[in-house]
């Protein structure tokens, strides 16, 4: 593990850092009848060439893991990230999402 000193970071990166840092910490793991998914949450202003939304991908090998990705406009706080994970699962996620994702693809738009 390595000890960063983020006060020397400059604000642009800070937020940058932190928005990644944060969306890792809350949002780590998805677990849900026995599949797992990472979900990646960041900021739209840290993420300019998507869109705020929810994304979702599959790994081209095996075992094919599911990557969930949300774009936000709003801080990320527990609280966010955690909504975020419910809008994924209102959305069908992981039976009726795997079924619309070919495995290699890119990332695709779900829901805005």
């Amino acid at each position: 593990m390595i000890d960063l000193d983020t006060n020397s970071f400059s604000p642009e990166i800070h937020g940058q850092y932190f928005s990644k840092f944060m969306g890792v910490m809350f949002g780590m793991t998805l677990l849900m009848n026995g599949d797992a998914a990472l979900l990646e949450c960041s900021q739209a202003n840290n993420r300019p060439s998507l869109e705020p939304g929810l994304y979702a991908r599959i790994d081209a090998e095996s075992p094919f893991w599911p990557k969930l990705h949300a774009i936000l406009n709003e801080p990320l706080t527990r609280s966010v990230v955690e909504a975020t994970m419910q809008r994924f699962v209102e959305l069908g996620f992981p039976a009726k999402l795997a079924m619309k994702l070919r495995p290699g693809d890119s990332l695709v738009k779900l829901s805005a």
